[in-house]
């Protein structure tokens, strides 16, 4: 599976594009073996679906389960800020005397 485009919730939401499956089962002829099955998830808001994949050639059939979830856009993490620990809160920051001044 080749994934093409940049999902709007990658592009203004920051998520990241997740491909959970990589190959699909098809039926063709011997000599009309594509090298890849295309994708477009630039319209995909969650997730795409093998029936919506182009195996580019009307002679090719996708096989593989049509309810099979192909990539996800996976919305951002926050970053987890660690609470402060007593211990922390009563020192005080001050610099290290390195030398001393004259």
């Amino acid at each position: 599976m080749h994934l093409l485009g940049n999902p709007d919730g990658v592009r203004n939401a920051g998520g990241v594009l997740d491909q959970v499956t990589r190959e699909v089962e098809i039926e063709v002829l011997p000599e009309n073996i594509p090298d890849r099955v295309e994708l477009d998830v630039e319209r995909a808001q969650d997730r795409r679906l093998v029936a919506r994949a182009r195996p580019h050639h009307p002679q090719r059939q996708i096989l593989t389960d049509g309810d099979l979830t192909i990539a996800t856009v996976v919305p951002p993490r926050a970053e987890e800020v660690a609470a402060p620990t007593p211990e922390a809160a009563t020192e005080v920051a001050e610099p290290e005397l390195i030398r001393k001044v004259r």
